[in-house]
This record gives C-alpha cells, structure tokens and sequence, in this order.
C-alpha cells in the first residue's frame, strides 16, 4: 500500500519538511519514503507518541515530519509499505514548509 502526492509550484530547489498527520492503534510505524523515484535512506517513524493502548486508533493521532530534498516545480512525494516496515497507520495530512526543521 502507498499513498503518492504529486505536488507543484515548488518554488526553488532546496530543503523542505514533510510534516505528516497519521493515527496508529497504539504501536510504532514507519513506513518507506520516496521523493521523485528515489528512496530515502532514513524510514519516516510514525511513533506511537500519542501513547495510545493497543488496538485504539481513536486516541493514536499525532504527527511527524521528515526532511526532504525537492526541485523546482513538480514533485512526487510517496510514502509506501515496503518489505520489512510496519505499517499499520491511517494518514489524515501532509503539508510542506521551507527549509528543515
């Protein structure tokens, strides 16, 4: 499973953060990150930071983020279950800023 964001108006190449809005049931995830065909190095942690009990994905909403490098203009951002991640998340947002974080 993946959830892909094709995203323009990338106003100049550069960092940027990927903050990301996502519920667990009460366990860690992380999840394989891809900008533009390219795989990240570092999975994107999606923690159980709410401190939700197991099975509760009412109480397990929180974010993340990850530092990204994109170019200007149009960008593919694709967040994905690889072999070896633990994906058990429902995503809600994903939003850009400049720069790191």
């Amino acid at each position: 499973a993946a959830v892909t964001w094709n995203v323009s108006g990338i106003p100049a190449d550069g960092k940027y953060t990927l903050y990301v809005n996502y519920g667990v049931p009460g366990k860690d995830a992380k999840a394989t990150l891809t900008i533009n065909g390219t795989a990240q190095d570092r999975l994107l942690n999606m923690g159980n930071f709410a401190h939700a009990a197991e099975g509760d994905y009412e109480k397990g909403w929180t974010n993340t983020w990850g530092d990204i490098t994109l170019n200007k203009g149009t960008n593919t951002i694709k967040i994905s279950c690889e072999q070896g991640n633990q994906c058990d998340v429902n995503f809600d947002q994903l939003r850009l800023e400049t720069g790191w974080k």
